[in-house]
């Protein structure tokens, strides 16, 4: 009889180790996909700053965008330009809605991808690049 009350207990002490390893080992493993994927949005988001989108690859006659619409942009520019629009696409809009920043910024990339394959077209890239029709919805 004491032999059984023991092995009761010693099973059912196992038993309970057992769970606590698991709901311990899928905390550490959700945890993990949790702190990789927060950090990744970040460093897509930290590539590039808004100043230097908007200066360097959209404002002016010297800017890339400029230079990507003129035809006189280099492989490397058309890149950078790109990566620049996906940087754009992970910042929060000033005002506004982040579904009308999605899709503006969604735009931006789809035009411009076409750059980095060789085959562009201007002015489906122009029309995604209208600074005003982004800047009247989301800027202050």
């Amino acid at each position: 009889m004491a032999t059984n009350f023991f092995l009761a207990k010693w099973l059912k002490f196992w038993q309970e180790i057992t769970l606590m390893k698991f709901f311990r080992s899928t905390i550490i493993i959700s945890a993990f996909a949790f702190a990789t994927s927060f950090a990744s949005s970040l460093v897509m988001a930290k590539d590039y700053e808004m100043e230097d989108i908007m200066k360097k690859g959209m404002k002016g006659d010297t800017s890339l965008l400029a230079k990507v619409q003129g035809g006189t942009a280099t492989d490397e520019e058309k890149k950078t330009l790109l990566a620049m629009f996906v940087s754009l696409a992970a910042f929060t809009p000033e005002k506004g809605d982040q579904d009308s920043w999605k899709t503006k910024t969604t735009a931006l990339k789809d035009a411009m991808q076409p750059f980095v394959d060789g085959k562009g077209d201007v002015a489906a890239l122009k029309k995604a690049s209208n600074c005003k029709a982004c800047h009247s919805v989301h800027k202050e």
